[in-house]
């Protein structure tokens, strides 16, 4: 989730100074919104557009992994963090790409 920051913050997941808009995850999140130390930003939603069809049929180009476009963030972050990828400061799209290049 987006956040962003009122105040100066500093900590083991990195620092940010006010005006920065982060992309957090978790309980951080709501503890800072709750706290007044940051507010949250609302993301745009993608329209997501079906792939044009070949003449065969088919798209002609298949979701490289439906089950992680489906994943919240926090749960892809989990989830490279199993796989030892240092996710927490990626967004969605690129967590996706490294999950799925390790196969």
């Amino acid at each position: 989730m987006k956040v962003k920051i009122k105040t100066i913050m500093a900590g083991p997941d990195g620092s940010y100074m006010p005006g920065d808009e982060p992309d957090l995850s978790g309980v951080t999140t709501q503890d800072l919104i709750a706290g007044g130390f940051a507010e949250a930003i609302e993301e745009p939603v993608i329209k997501h557009e079906e792939p044009a069809e070949t003449d065969s049929g088919t798209p002609e180009h298949e979701d490289p992994n439906p089950v992680l476009e489906d994943m919240a963030l926090a749960e892809l972050r989990d989830l490279a963090k199993a796989f030892g990828i240092d996710g927490h400061k990626m967004n969605k799209a690129t967590l996706i790409k490294a999950l799925s290049a390790r196969g």
